[in-house]
């Protein structure tokens, strides 16, 4: 086990601090003024950043893999993990009460990808739609894909490797289903981290200037995370780039990963 300090870093955008050893190399971005802004990017060691520093983050850009899913797969993919769940022999998703357009479309997608007819029904106490659709096949193929219980809900890897308009059709079913829009801004809010940080991740691979924070716990509730995105434009480098708003040195003792 490694045994001295770490370096703790907290970064404009993303709810969690980056825990380093002093020794640890990041890629750093400097911007000079010599007649026009020239950028240069140089790897640095962690113990050498300081507050007001930027740090440029590469996302996860997978080599594309065969195509695991339909496109209709996909979208009932985002929209299980922003309204499903589910036991061992049955899916059930969960609709606003004006939300009845998605209750229908989740049925016509399940007969047409899953040859398996749901029902409907108007859940009056709740004010909302249920889909549910009884099938142990159709239940593990969401577990499989999509996880299980809304705070450890997560896509499984391989989904992560499709070719980018089907992680849209993901990304877009996932904020119809359980976001909601400020002008031009999207949200969407989760239970789940990794499903966060997984959203993120797609959102800026696609070209979306990002910015995720985590919601504090309130009595009775689990802490959740934000998702924002401005739909307005995409970028071929989205929020790449993160400014440094606090360091601190910390004594460590334990395994770290590097």
């Amino acid at each position: 086990p490694y045994i001295g300090d770490i370096i703790e870093i907290k970064v404009q955008g993303l709810p969690d601090r980056i825990c380093l050893t002093p020794e640890h190399k990041v890629l750093y971005k400097k911007s000079l003024l010599t007649g026009g802004w020239i950028r240069e990017y140089n790897f640095i060691e962690a113990q050498a950043l300081k507050v007001g520093d930027t740090l440029y983050f590469h996302p996860v850009h997978p080599h594309e893999t065969r195509d695991i899913l339909t496109e209709g797969q996909c979208r009932l993919l985002g929209l299980y993990i922003a309204e499903g769940y589910s036991d061992k022999n049955q899916v059930i998703w969960g609709f606003g009460g004006s939300e009845e357009y998605l209750a229908d479309e989740t049925i016509t997608l399940l007969g047409k990808e899953f040859e398996k007819v749901a029902t409907k029904r108007l859940d009056e106490k709740h004010h909302c739609w249920r889909v549910t659709v009884c099938s142990s096949k159709i239940a593990k193929w969401f577990h499989k894909y999509g996880g299980r219980l809304a705070w450890a809900k997560e896509l499984k890897g391989s989904i992560l490797r499709l070719p980018h308009y089907k992680l849209e059709l993901i990304l877009n079913s996932w904020a119809e289903g359980d976001g909601y829009k400020v002008g031009n801004q999207q949200q969407v809010y989760t239970t789940s981290r990794n499903l966060a940080y997984q959203m993120w991740n797609i959102a800026i691979r696609i070209g979306f200037k990002t910015y995720l924070y985590k919601r504090k716990a309130k009595s009775g509730h689990r802490e959740s995370w934000v998702l924002a995105w401005s739909v307005s434009h995409k970028y071929r480098y989205a929020n790449l780039e993160h400014k440094v708003k606090s360091i601190k040195r910390l004594p460590y003792a334990g395994l770290v990963y590097n």
